[in-house]
């Protein structure tokens, strides 16, 4: 008797941007998965991406997605002042859902976000890339050799790129909270629940722009690990890599009771570097490090086929909606602090 072939999951793709051709790509290649259609706003844009990865149809409407009842899951790639409306609409319709990273612009929204989820009992992954990454998954591994609680500190500098795109609306995309709270969740993925913040937020972009572009955020963790994080979208024209229009360098220092981790080395080679005290002055491991910015384009692939095995194995994913509200709590948080100059307790810390 021939084997049986294994019924393809139906996927809706919503919003056509940058990020949608990656996991288009990754899709593709993927003999379980069938793209069935692609969304945009922007007639040409959703037609091209059809055309591009040979999805059979298009529509400028999401709603005509979640109506196609060959379509099992979504990917929400939108910007994430609509991410709410989208997600909750598709868990409503009993559509699996990853959602790209942010989770929202509001705690109250992503609260929102899981209870439709919850009442519907469809998953929902948040697209934080970082925790599929080779880097941040060494990072996680060294943590358990240097001891706990640490000292994490984590400065960007990133060039200042185009004038104002809509991540630099307050509104639309929130400004370095939100676009990298890739880095709020992977704190919260090494080292737990966050429980206060406090943060000293600035514009100093030439441009006129809504949102914050340059910030410093301090974290705890119930744990007692405390992480600064930095990040400036004004820097000159250097960096080591590029992220389409934007250059970026990144530092990192981790000092544990029992050794330290560092990257970029302290020879200033590309490399990540795990100190012991035991060891004296060199270095008892090296990783080199993939990507400048933390994520490689494997770890957008892992992330991808990790949603399709949750739905295969009907298991919740390593990113869930409450690690999407934990990241904008921090954000959020972050905005308080800012206008009172004082720490934020977040919520259940």
């Amino acid at each position: 008797m021939p084997a049986r072939r294994r019924r393809k999951v139906g996927v809706g793709v919503i919003g056509c941007g940058g990020i949608s051709g990656t996991h288009l790509r990754t899709m593709a290649s993927m003999e379980e998965v069938e793209v069935r259609v692609v969304c945009d706003l922007d007639e040409e844009r959703a037609r091209r991406r059809a055309e591009e990865f040979q999805v059979p149809r298009w529509t400028t409407e999401y709603e005509a997605v979640l109506a196609d009842e060959k379509v099992q899951a979504v990917f929400v790639l939108v910007p994430q002042g609509k991410h709410a409306e989208v997600v909750i609409a598709a868990a409503q319709a009993g559509k699996h859902i990853f959602c790209e990273k942010p989770m929202a612009m509001s705690v109250a929204q992503c609260r929102a976000m899981n209870e439709a989820v919850e009442r519907a009992g469809v998953v929902l992954q948040i697209g934080y890339v970082l925790r599929f990454s080779e880097d941040a998954q060494k990072v996680k591994e060294w943590l358990n050799r240097i001891g706990r609680p640490v000292l994490f500190r984590d400065l960007w500098a990133v060039v200042r790129g185009s004038p104002s795109p809509w991540v630099h609306d307050a509104q639309m995309g929130g400004g370095t909270l939100w676009e990298n709270s890739h880095w709020f969740d992977l704190l919260n993925w090494l080292f737990g629940r966050p429980v206060q913040v406090y943060a000293r937020l600035r514009r100093y972009k030439p441009e006129d722009t809504t949102a914050w572009d340059t910030t410093l955020v301090m974290v705890d963790y119930a744990a007692g690990d405390l992480a600064l994080w930095g990040e400036a979208w004004t820097a000159p024209g250097f960096g080591w890599g590029y992220i389409r229009h934007r250059s970026v360098r990144p530092h990192l220092d981790i000092i544990g009771p029992h050794g330290s981790i560092h990257f970029p080395a302290p020879d200033g080679s590309k490399v990540a570097a795990l100190f012991l005290n035991t060891a004296g002055d060199e270095a008892v491991e090296t990783h080199p490090w993939q990507s400048d910015w933390g994520a490689t384009g494997n770890g957008y692939r892992r992330e991808v086929e990790h949603f399709f095995e949750c739905l295969k194995e009907g298991r919740q994913p390593l990113c869930t909606g409450q690690d999407g509200e934990w990241a904008i709590q921090i954000a959020e948080g972050a905005l308080r602090s800012n206008e009172t100059g004082q720490p934020v307790r977040l919520p259940g810390g």
